[in-house]
């Protein structure tokens, strides 16, 4: 039966009451109910009535029957009575027989209950296996379009006899007057990189993940894939499409059961090939809660395939701080036509991922530059994996060499030999750090010479260190806390038996 609602005049209606005992006899505890009319209703007033048809399965031997109802709506949901259809029972919906069926249901609190029986025993119209009924629900004279609410079959009691019962929950509910319900919007958003740069002969994968107009992930919606080379190199859409260099190509795939939506390309350059970039846009079309078309995207995704050169650093490191971020410095003793520089980081060495903002260059300069970039946003990795990208004036490029940072400092190899690096940045001003490595535990003297060969400072003064690798700093003071002035210094590291001595240049 098609869910209805019609106005209706209020009837004396009688009561029934019910000495249906409820104890379980078993045979119907499998029984089922399920309301196949309408599950929301609108525009429901004053004076009218409400049918909500169910129907059970799963009935055996059924000659008595009680359906609890729930009603509920805060503090106004005025429902007057409950009642069985006058058509009830029905041949389409129970056998033959000399049913009784009351005109009304029983309000217990918040809870009605409607019963009805087959009343001379001995005929063969008990009911097994399927039947259908309605519940008519008539709201009172102060009923408003504007009452929201719920009505609920919470559950059936039915069996052979008023003793042998089965008490069955149910829980189905029809919503009465719902509120304006908001729009749903389907989505379509990247997952994971949008922008990367990798060696020739490794993939680039872009995800995009699709909500439907339920604010589910879906399956099956239709993603296009527009690709644009850049470069001057074929890459190939999902291991069988070529985009030839310099042209434009469009895909297609469809989301998972997941919701999401993956392509990969991949490029096979060599040595002495040339750079080549990808600009990926991902769109679809998907309607929303009120079945309106909407256009997804589209999403852009960009992929750099490129053959590592070195930029023309004078030194670039990283380090992990107290605050457990990494600080990424490096020194530029000449530039020309520098637009910038690019921060790439990896966790496998292999994908890497633009991170943070261009870092602006000097354009066109010969003094030393020293720059800084510290990254607060860490991977869940062991070691984490930068370079450099620096980026002309003219759009054209140049890549550092690699470095690594281990997050954890145990994972660090431990020196295989003694050294002492080169100081860092250089020249300098005000100060300076200074990096040695320990291949055994040793006493350590770390002693500042001026060009003429006197101690300006001791930095470190016959203190014991362990295998490992570590750094002082030299703030430009001597050892009276004066600052020195501008010129050439040198440093000097004792480690038991090692010795090594290098030079550094201190600009005020």
């Amino acid at each position: 039966m098609i869910h209805s609602v019609r106005k209706f005049t209020p009837l004396a209606l009688a009561l029934l009451v019910s000495t249906a005992g409820m104890v379980s006899a078993g045979d119907n505890e499998g029984a089922t109910f399920t309301i196949t009319s309408a599950t929301t209703i609108s525009d429901v007033g004053a004076n009218a009535l409400i049918e909500i048809t169910v129907t059970g399965d799963n009935w055996v031997n059924v000659k008595q029957v009680d359906a609890f109802i729930d009603v509920s709506a805060g503090a106004d949901f005025p429902i007057l009575a409950v009642l069985l259809g006058p058509e009830m029972p029905t041949s389409a919906a129970f056998p033959p027989g000399d049913w009784n069926v009351p005109a009304g249901g029983q309000l217990e609190g918040d809870q009605y209950r409607v019963g009805w029986a087959l009343l001379q025993e001995g005929l063969d119209g008990a009911v097994t296996g399927s039947a259908s009924f309605t519940l008519r629900l008539l709201t009172s004279p102060t009923f408003t379009t504007e009452t929201e609410g719920t009505i609920t079959l919470s559950s059936v009691s039915l069996g052979p006899s008023s003793d042998e019962r089965d008490v069955v929950t149910v829980g189905a509910t029809v919503t009465v007057n719902p509120g304006v319900l908001p729009v749903i919007e389907p989505t379509l958003a990247a997952v994971g990189a949008t922008d990367v740069s990798l060696d020739y002969g490794t993939d680039a994968t872009f995800t995009v993940a699709f909500t439907d107009n339920t604010g589910a992930a879906a399956a099956g919606l239709e993603i296009t894939w527009t690709v644009t080379n850049n470069g001057s190199e074929s890459v190939v859409l999902d291991g069988s499409t070529e985009i030839a260099a310099s042209s434009t190509a469009t895909a297609t795939g469809t989301t998972d059961a997941d919701g999401q939506g993956v392509t990969t390309f991949g490029s096979e350059g060599g040595p002495f090939s040339g750079g080549t970039s990808i600009s990926v846009s991902a769109t679809a079309t998907a309607t929303n809660s009120e079945d309106t078309s909407r256009d997804l995207g589209p999403i852009d995704f960009s992929a750099t395939w490129d053959v590592p050169v070195p930029a023309e650093l004078s030194s670039f490191t990283g380090e992990l701080t107290s605050d457990s971020d990494i600080l990424l410095n490096w020194g530029v003793s000449s530039q020309s036509n520098n637009l910038g520089w690019e921060v790439y980081r990896s966790v496998d060495g292999t994908v890497f991922e633009r991170i943070g903002d261009l870092i602006d260059g000097e354009g066109t300069t010969d003094s030393y530059e020293l720059y800084t970039f510290t990254d607060a946003d860490l991977p869940v990795a062991d070691v984490v994996h930068y370079y450099l990208k620096q980026v002309d004036l003219n759009g054209s490029t140049a890549r550092s060499s690699e470095i690594a940072v281990a997050l954890t400092p145990a994972l660090a190899p431990l020196p295989t030999a003694f050294g002492l690096a080169q100081n860092f940045p250089n020249p300098f001003n005000p100060a300076t750090t200074i990096s040695f490595d320990l291949a055994s535990e040793s006493a350590v003297t770390l002693v500042i010479y001026d060009g003429a060969g006197q101690v300006v400072r001791q930095v470190i003064q016959g203190r014991t260190y362990g295998a490992g690798q570590y750094s002082a700093q030299w703030d430009g003071l001597d050892n009276n806390g004066s600052s020195v002035g501008s010129g050439i210094y040198f440093y000097k590291l004792n480690a038991g038996t090692f010795s090594s001595m290098k030079k550094m240049t201190l600009l005020h």
